[in-house]
């Protein structure tokens, strides 16, 4: 099934990272503005989500090109 296989990669997975990095923006600014180290702690730990997250789709986009299978046909 599908489901089992999880959700193919295309382009599209790029979409997954722009709400992880206005996250991390909006928690940066907060604990700019408000010094608190909780919200700087939580800041570095969305910071190093973001990166993760990044590289992740990065490397599968890198992949998907050399192969040539990302910008093939879904069907």
């Amino acid at each position: 099934t599908r489901i089992r296989r999880g959700l193919p990669f295309a382009l599209s997975w790029w979409a997954f990272t722009f709400p992880s990095g206005a996250l991390a923006i909006a928690s940066g600014i907060a604990a700019k503005v408000s010094g608190v180290a909780a919200i700087r702690i939580f800041y570095s730990g969305v910071m190093v989500f973001l990166l993760v997250i990044w590289l992740v789709v990065f490397v599968l986009t890198v992949r998907g090109l050399v192969s040539r299978k990302l910008l093939l046909p879904a069907h």
